[in-house]
């Protein structure tokens, strides 16, 4: 009888797996697939009747996505997700999963964590239909409940410039600035970038996004000259663009955040997130004419409808009334002997 790894042995095998370039943790999966298969491990015939306890079926589900390029974060969060969904239905089927959602909305859990658990869970229970271990999805009716709409604010051009010359502002600071204000990145993505990422001739950086997914984004000449000039600050032998504390770690997101805040009220401007400024690079392009597409392609976005969907409030808006002005709907009205102006 084979021996369950227990949470160190998968933790390790997941450490190992993150290390493997993309091509070859996909091969050494498939292989583990089919020896599993052979076994009766993961490829078992589907089972009928009553669900089976399916808490021992997490750790593979987990190391399957981090091998499909899912990031550590969405790794941690889907984790634990469908651990409490475990924790009170070992077993679940459709009834159990869909009580566990209405008392998770009674409780005043918010669209964006329901959406988040709804993913993780279709994303686990079709795993276990795909593999063997259930003959049916219990999963396959949900849906995300669809985001509210609302605008996303940017800081003021005047405040954006007023926190990069302010005193406080030291050379990382006004690399990071300048790197989210003028690619439009995510604050992640910046943090996790390397010094190869950086081409200083060219003119652009090379960053990996959501999904694991590269694209290539150009750069001011102010924003490279900032970065060329913190490059030669940092310490040497750190494998990150903007390395934490010990060095061989990047900053992380949160300090990041801390730190935005301080320099705010340093400079007597209201508080921004770093995120904030990710809106500032994409508002300012959309108002000055920029194309959707493109800019749906530097803001890493999967396709332009998502853009689209975000910045609804920026896009067109002096188009739209300017040929409300031309196609006014009341000028027949108005034209009708009698009618008011």
């Amino acid at each position: 009888m084979r021996r369950r790894p227990d949470t160190d042995d998968t933790q390790a095998m997941l450490d190992t797996l993150q290390r493997l370039p993309p091509s070859d943790r996909r091969l050494l999966l498939e292989l583990a697939f089919k020896l599993d298969a052979g076994h009766g491990g993961l490829h078992t015939s589907p089972l009928t009747g009553q669900t089976p306890d399916l808490r021992p079926h997490v750790d593979p589900w987990l190391s399957y996505l981090l091998v499909e390029g899912k990031s550590p974060r969405t790794l941690h969060t889907y984790g634990l997700y469908v651990r409490l969904l475990l924790r009170r239905f070992p077993a679940p089927d459709d009834r159990d999963i869909t009580a566990y959602l209405t008392d998770q909305l009674a409780a005043g859990a918010r669209q964006p964590t329901i959406a988040t658990t709804i993913f993780a869970f279709r994303s686990f229970f079709a795993y276990l239909t795909r593999v063997g271990i259930l003959a049916r999805d219990p999963a396959r009716h949900l849906h995300a409940p669809p985001p509210p709409q609302r605008e996303r604010t940017a800081p003021k051009p005047a405040d954006v410039a007023r926190l990069l010359t302010a005193q406080s502002t030291n050379v990382r600071d006004r690399a990071l600035i300048l790197l989210l204000a003028d690619c439009g990145l995510r604050i992640t993505e910046a943090l996790t970038l390397t010094p190869q990422a950086v081409d200083l001739s060219g003119s652009q950086v090379t960053v990996i996004g959501k999904g694991n997914k590269q694209r290539t984004v150009p750069a001011s000449p102010t924003t490279i000259h900032a970065l060329h000039v913190h490059m030669h600050t940092f310490p040497p032998g750190s494998p990150w663009l903007f390395p934490g504390r010990p060095k061989t770690k990047h900053l992380h997101p949160h300090n990041a955040a801390a730190r935005f805040q301080d320099l705010c009220d340093r400079a007597g401007v209201p508080r921004f997130t770093p995120h904030q400024l990710r809106h500032f690079c994409a508002t300012a392009m959309l108002n000055d004419g920029a194309n959707l597409k493109v800019v749906s392609e530097l803001l890493g976005h999967a396709n332009a409808s998502t853009t689209a969907n975000i910045y609804w409030h920026v896009l067109g808006a002096d188009e739209r009334r300017l040929e409300h002005q031309r196609h006014n709907p009341l000028r027949a009205i108005l034209a009708q002997p009698g009618a008011s102006p």
